[in-house]
């Protein structure tokens, strides 16, 4: 049975990289609560917690779009020195925070700092993993869950943006849009 949008969730978990790394994990102890279906975890992860039940244990492998996104080479950015500030505390590794066009935190690694420049790798740090997970369901809480109502006016809102939604109506094109730092 499919959990609903919304549903609340209450789980244990490992995540783990192809290397063997935990790289994030929650236990019975101190577990994950979440609310199934509203995008706030990796889509992957998301789409099979929803397939379970409580008390239910699985293990599964996210693949790296459905996880952190593939990783491209040549993403990367030159950002002048005198644009970031304390670039003298930075070390080739490091993980930095950056805003996108959206003002939304984005992460990157420094890989590269010169006398001009600081060389900046734009994936997720974990981009290019295939993230196998150990889950375990121990509680879900259908009450928190949408209604079937609030679903179908949800896909209405979905299929109508995806036309085009005011936007298209109005002659105004979506583009492509492109992180800044």
């Amino acid at each position: 049975m499919t959990m609903r949008k919304r549903t609340t969730v209450k789980l244990a978990y490992k995540g783990i990289l192809p290397d063997g790394t935990v790289y994030d994990q929650a236990t019975r102890e101190n577990p994950l609560v979440m609310q199934a279906g509203m995008g706030l975890a990796l889509d992957g992860f998301e789409r099979e917690v929803m397939e379970m039940e409580a008390g239910e244990t699985k293990t599964f492998t996210v693949k790296d779009y459905d996880a952190f996104g593939e990783y491209f080479e040549d993403w990367t950015e030159r950002i002048p020195r005198d644009m970031i500030p304390g670039v003298e505390r930075l070390k080739p590794g490091k993980v930095l925070w950056t805003l996108d066009e959206n003002g939304a935190k984005v992460p990157g690694t420094v890989i590269e700092i010169t006398n001009d420049y600081v060389l900046y790798d734009c994936n997720h740090p974990l981009a290019g993993n295939d993230i196998t997970f150990e889950v375990e369901i121990l509680e879900v809480d259908e009450s928190t869950a949408m209604t079937d109502k609030e679903i179908q006016l949800e896909e209405a809102k979905r299929r109508h943006y995806a036309d085009g939604g005011m936007a298209g109506e109005m002659g105004m094109g979506t583009g492509n849009t492109q992180a800044m730092l």
